[in-house]
């Protein structure tokens, strides 16, 4: 039996074909430390229950599904593939028939060979009904990034029957599969499925992988064999970063955080933390500053202190937002005393990191333990890393249909995930988000949601889509701020008092540049920090030169802020941003400077203004902008002791209703006209005590106090554009999302979308946000001196070899993303980016923009380079 197994080969390698058997133990024994070593019991047990099992059981079942993920290879369809090895398998009596055009892949096969064998208890071991092995058999053959088609055509008869199942005793003697108890499932679990699927193209990933795994002087000997392999797949584990205490410490809050005192949130959730159990689901509603973030961690230390091994992904809006908080989330494992590393996971990570000084845990450490913790890097692994911060993008790929989506599941199977700043996400996020907990809640994770301005309905449609239709929530009276949760089949709600009551002055003031500079000039003569918040880019580059021109002569400093800069500029203005307006708790008056900003800054950054000017925008991205007014307590200029928001008016047809220009293109029309109809007669906001009131306001269904005749007419308008607008969101997010938990997504068709690749047309590619495609530009500097990175040639880019990793990094950090329509379809053509940036992952769909001076045509616009305001689009 040995000599036949052995005779059946699996891979090619450098050294000559590896047999089949071995690359099965090799996967096999990396699914068992995943099972045994890295997922916590909690995981286990979840899906335990699911599939009608003990947790040893299943461990040693998926770890022997798993690795007999390649059977179909062991089939005349596939062994064929090497003329030698057919000549031997020839002559040791194997058959190879005629070859047919159905014969199929070798993943059909392995899904029809597991579906059939296992269920049949005629194979010596315990069995499997038909229906859950047939599941089981899709699941492992989809390792490939879908769930094949079971297919019998071409396996071949005689002696390869006898092999096949030879080499499936031979796994389950060695996993010792007779000492444990089969599933008694009858059905196809699909979340249990979905997990089973993911952990095995990871473990095939790492068993595959001839640095991990090297060919050549193995033992022949099975047993000998699968104990070398357990060992290996140990030592890999630990190596990538998956083996790894990141429990730390059990500290107190004040220490994990380095504060002196808890806030009423805080208190909360910290009284709360030990009857939150792993499974749950909890939503944070408290305004800006309370410590959402700090109590959320908090509850992750909990729950990984209750499984011994949890894992962490923090999602967040922005690339920025994520940025910071890796930071934070960096110094909380620091002081927990963790030995993870958090892993940034965005698609601009690589250039942020590079353009960062070494991380002090970094010191030191030698190049093969960093290189390691970049397995996790490329985009389809970024949620198998331990510990995770990101945009939200990259979780919401999970519930899209790109391959492998079940990788992603499988990475945030059993993990606390924390999402922030969810009021931020529009209609098409949103039913890509309930669509994500929905599997969260399936897959064992807990989540915890953020927010500081939340409508009721979006509340209660999030905490539906975790509990699953047939659990009870009725609409929740508890006042804000509050704190939600469901566990244990049950809602419970408890409210807490803000840290402090706010009362923000609001002023409307004409939308004209001399009432801008009047107002900065007045306000910052004794000193102190301004941001100027804009809706559009172009607006933003505008302003910030008339004002950097115009307040120079008064000793004000003005800056700049937005998407459109090369991304090394942009994550240097960031940092710089942070540290001149950041917590200054301890500082006197700070220098009189202005940010000029886009709604970048709105969000999860820690940032404090002494005063705000801000466009018209929906009254929860304003209640956020205003949350970054006088957030720490030092001293503040004369004439700003109270906060104070001042609003530019938009302007006002003849028929008295607002025109809101380009931010209409922004954010929706109905809802900026609620928030206006709302607002205009206010001279103040107090928060969190009208909060709530605000929100519901321009949200609920509720009709607007007495509006004019022209404002009603406006209205009903504007609200059956956005009611359409929103089916249409609902609808586009329905045709590229996965299945529910509930469904048999194994047999669903799978639109196989174009994951980050800007080579497919739009239709073909996945999309986490209703935007417009983008086009990622590399963009240099034709100079006399060559390439530069540079406009004045002091960094000359040789562009015609292959480029070392200093300059990777450095043409990373010279990356914008436009999303002009007629500058993304000129750049489409593969001729404007180098050869070889195909074999680079970070550079693979970027396109080369050589700019000859300052600006460059593209169609009917040009497009400028300036150091100072970033990339200017203007049309011809």
């Amino acid at each position: 039996m040995v000599d036949s197994v052995n005779l059946i080969w699996g891979k090619t390698t450098n050294v000559g074909t590896r047999p089949l058997i071995h690359h099965l133990l090799d996967v096999a024994a990396v699914a068992s430390q995943l099972v045994h070593r890295v997922m916590s019991p909690d995981a286990i047990n979840h899906f335990t229950q699911m599939v009608e099992t003990d947790a040893e059981s299943l461990k040693a079942w998926i770890s022997f599904l798993a690795g007999c993920h390649d059977i179909g290879k062991a089939t005349p369809a596939f062994q064929r593939k090497d003329r030698g090895q057919r000549r031997i398998l020839e002559e040791n009596g194997f058959v190879f028939p005629s070859v047919t055009i159905h014969d199929g892949f070798h993943g059909e096969h392995s899904a029809w060979i597991i579906g059939e064998s296992l269920s049949n208890d005629a194979w010596g071991f315990p069995h499997l009904a038909r229906k859950f092995a047939r599941g089981c058999g899709l699941a492992v053959g989809g390792h490939h990034g879908e769930f094949p088609q079971e297919n019998k055509r071409g396996l071949g008869d005689g002696a390869w029957e006898r092999v096949r199942l030879d080499i499936l005793r031979t796994m389950a003697k060695q996993l010792g599969l007779e000492k444990f108890a089969a599933p008694r499932n009858i059905e196809r679990p699909t979340p249990f499925l979905v997990f089973l699927a993911g952990l095995t193209s990871v473990a095939d990933w790492l068993g595959s992988n001839e640095s991990f795994f090297p060919p050549g002087n193995e033992p022949l000997a099975i047993p000998d064999y699968w104990h070398a392999s357990l060992e290996r797949a140990e030592k890999v584990l630990r190596e990538i970063g998956l083996l790894v205490d990141h429990v730390g410490e059990d500290k107190t809050f004040e220490d994990l955080f380095d504060i002196e005192s808890r806030r009423p949130l805080q208190k909360v959730a910290v009284k709360f933390a030990d009857s939150f159990p792993p499974g749950s689901f909890m939503i944070l509603e408290a305004p800006t500053g309370e410590g959402k973030t700090e109590a959320a961690l908090y509850l992750h230390d909990r729950l990984a202190r209750q499984r011994n091994n949890d894992g962490l992904y923090f999602a967040l809006p922005t690339q920025a937002t994520s940025n910071q908080m890796f930071t934070r989330v960096d110094d909380y494992l620091e002081r927990k005393g963790a030995g993870g590393r958090a892993l940034l996971s965005h698609g601009g990570a690589k250039a942020y990191l590079a353009a960062l000084d070494r991380r002090k845990d970094n010191v030191n450490k030698d190049e093969t333990e960093l290189t390691a913790h970049e397995w996790f890097t490329q985009k389809k692994r970024r949620l198998l890393a331990p510990l995770g911060v990101g945009t939200i993008d990259q979780s919401l790929l999970a519930v899209l249909q790109t391959r492998h989506f079940f990788v992603r599941l499988f990475g945030l199977a059993g993990k606390t995930v924390i999402v922030d700043e969810v009021h931020a996400y529009d209609t098409y996020m949103s039913t890509l988000l309930e669509r994500l907990l929905e599997w969260l809640a399936a897959l064992g994770s807990s989540v915890i949601l953020l927010s500081a301005t939340l409508p009721q309905s979006r509340r209660q449609a999030l905490l539906r889509a975790f509990a699953g239709p047939d659990a009870e929530i009725e609409a929740q009276q508890t006042p804000y701020p509050r704190l939600t949760t469901f566990c244990d089949g049950k809602v419970h709600v408890k409210e807490f008092s803000a840290s402090q009551k706010r009362t923000v002055n609001l002023s409307w003031i004409d939308d004209e540049p001399a009432n801008l500079i009047d107002r900065l000039r007045q306000g910052l003569a004794a000193g102190g920090c301004a941001a100027v918040i804009l809706n559009t880019v172009g607006k933003a580059q505008e302003v910030y030169r008339t004002l950097r021109d115009e307040l120079r002569s008064s000793g004000i400093a003005v800056s700049l802020l937005h998407a459109r800069f090369p991304r090394g500029d942009r994550d240097a203005l960031e940092k710089q941003v942070i540290e001149k307006f950041g917590n200054k708790e301890k500082e006197s008056i700070r220098p009189a400077e202005v940010l000029v900003s886009t709604q970048i800054i709105e969000q999860s950054l820690d940032l404090d203004f002494d005063l705000m000017i801000s466009d018209m925008a929906p009254i929860d991205l304003l209640l956020q902008r205003a949350g970054r007014l006088h957030r720490h307590k030092h001293d503040r200029p004369s004439g700003f002791e109270e906060p104070t928001l001042f609003v530019l008016k938009p302007a006002i047809a003849e028929d008295g209703v607002p025109r809101f220009g380009d931010s209409a293109y922004i954010y929706d029309e109905y809802v900026l006209l609620r928030s206006w109809c709302v607002l205009a007669p206010r001279v103040s906001l107090v928060t969190p005590d009208e909060t709530e009131m605000l929100i519901e306001a321009v949200y609920g269904d509720k009709p607007l106090p007495s509006p004019s005749e022209a404002m009603a007419v406006r209205l009903e308008g504007a609200f059956k554009r956005f009611n359409d607008e929103r089916k249409r969101s609902e609808s586009k997010a329905f045709a590229q999302i996965v299945g529910a938990p509930c469904t048999d997504l194994l047999t669903a068709q799978n639109l196989d979308l174009a994951d980050e690749n800007f080579d497919f047309h739009p239709s073909a590619q996945v999309r986490t946000r209703l935007a417009r495609p983008t086009v990622e530009l590399v963009c240099v500097y034709q100079t006399p001196q060559g390439l530069s990175l540079d406009p004045d040639g002091k960094h000359i880019l040789d562009l015609s070899t292959f480029p070392n990793r200093d300059t990777i990094d450095a043409l990373l950090g010279r990356t914008v993303r436009v999303g002009r329509p007629e500058i993304v379809n000129h750049f489409r053509d593969d001729e404007y980016s180098p050869k070889w940036w195909r074999q680079i992952p970070s550079l693979r769909y970027s396109k080369l923009f050589v700019f000859e001076g300052k600006f460059v045509k593209v169609g009917r616009c040009e497009m400028f380079l300036d150091q100072d305001v970033g990339i200017e689009i203007r049309n011809i």
